[in-house]
């Protein structure tokens, strides 16, 4: 399975807002579709992109906040 360039988009939109709710706001998406977007990213790459729990503000782990920048429109 090829990485989507909507999957990215996620990534930089909650990397961006400090929320996975917020980035759903921004992008005119659900939370649940950020988050299942985000979930797919990371199984696709192995690895885990964001800190935080359920509910909690989520922060891109300190590894892949590097990764938000190249692919910002």
């Amino acid at each position: 399975m090829a990485i989507e360039l909507r999957h990215l988009r996620f990534f930089v939109s909650a990397a961006e807002h400090g929320s996975f709710r917020k980035a759903g706001t921004a992008l005119d998406l659900s939370q649940s579709a950020i988050s299942r977007g985000i979930a797919d990213l990371e199984d696709q790459i192995g690895a885990s992109l964001f800190t935080g729990t359920l509910g909690a503000c989520h922060r891109p782990m300190p590894v892949n906040a590097s990764y938000a920048e190249p692919v910002k429109p």
